[in-house]
């Protein structure tokens, strides 16, 4: 064999090796990049499920509101607003969860009902529907858009109040 023929072979043989190694590498890394991906939503899902401490400002309103939000796995949550300053008059507001792009992003939507006029009937629906974006493992920030709606929950009862900001802090058991 001469030297041109192993050169020629050496360079083939190379060349071969150059796209193995490329294919070991592409299939090493893009799965572990496709992995990666998949446990980061995972973990954002993780993060949201629990009970947060809410602290509400409406636009223009002097005073806050307090809730409760509870989000479980699966999707669903609860909210419970504490009342504002006369006392409370709505329901427990139900509703569901999902992570949306980017990175401890999440959207909810959730309804309860009011009684406008304390007699003791709920005579209104509110419907939220919310952008969340957790801060950290503790922490998040929520913008609203809220809804009135007739009880049965198919009329508009005027425009969407939007501009809602709202701030989550996680619950911690508290040792005895």
């Amino acid at each position: 064999m001469s030297a041109q023929q192993v050169s020629k072979q050496l360079r083939r043989f190379l060349s071969m090796m150059w796209v193995v190694w490329l294919i070991a590498l592409l299939c090493g890394a893009l799965p572990g990049t496709m992995l990666a991906g998949g446990a980061q939503d995972r973990d954002d899902d993780a993060t949201l499920v629990g009970t947060w401490r809410i602290s509400i400002i409406f636009p223009g309103a002097p005073f806050e509101f307090f809730s409760l939000q509870v989000f479980n796995e699966g999707g669903t949550m609860t909210d419970r607003l504490a009342g504002g300053p006369s006392g409370p008059a709505t329901s427990v507001g139900s509703g569901v969860w999902r992570k949306i792009p980017g990175r401890g992003n999440f959207a909810a939507t959730f309804e309860g009902f009011d009684d406008t006029d304390r007699d003791g009937v709920f005579d209104r629906r509110f419907r939220v529907r919310a952008t969340i974006h957790l801060l950290d493992r503790e922490s998040f920030t929520q913008t609203n858009t809220i809804e009135f709606l007739t009880l049965d929950g198919t009329t508009l009862l005027g425009p969407p109040f939007p501009g809602t900001t709202v701030q989550g802090t996680r619950m911690h058991v508290i040792r005895e």
